[in-house]
């Protein structure tokens, strides 16, 4: 199953895809292999699953005060991979990660439960590379 984490090389994944859709047809590979990997190439296509296997999870900041946040974030020399912008429900934007994907930011627009929110977010984790 190191095919279903070769996320890195897409080309190497489906041709272990193909490969194992030939030894499961005769009952050298277990079929739940095949589906683990199929949605998972699938997902990194871009299309849809085709067993819903691969769950995707976002994790997003949540803060107060999105542009106070984003200005701290700067100054603490994270690396903007989106600008502020507002989708109706809330405003977000995104610094890179130092593996190129991306962390979400999000200040809400609706009701929200209380919290502790006070329109500051502690970055003590936030440092300069």
């Amino acid at each position: 199953m190191l095919a279903q984490y070769a996320d890195h090389d897409p080309d190497r994944q489906r041709a272990f895809l193909d490969a194992l859709r030939g030894v499961v047809a005769p009952g050298e590979a277990s079929p739940a292999h095949l589906a683990y990997l199929e949605d998972r190439v699938r997902v990194q296509a871009g299309q849809p699953q085709l067993y819903g296997i691969q769950l995707r999870h976002e994790l997003y900041l949540m803060c107060g005060n999105i542009d106070a946040t984003f200005a701290e974030l700067r100054g603490k020399g994270a690396e903007v991979a989106r600008d502020v912008f507002d989708q109706g429900w809330g405003l977000l934007a995104a610094i890179r990660l130092p593996d190129s994907s991306e962390f979400p930011i999000y200040q809400p627009q609706h009701p929200s439960p209380p919290s502790t929110l006070t329109g500051r977010t502690h970055l003590a984790a936030v440092r300069r590379h």
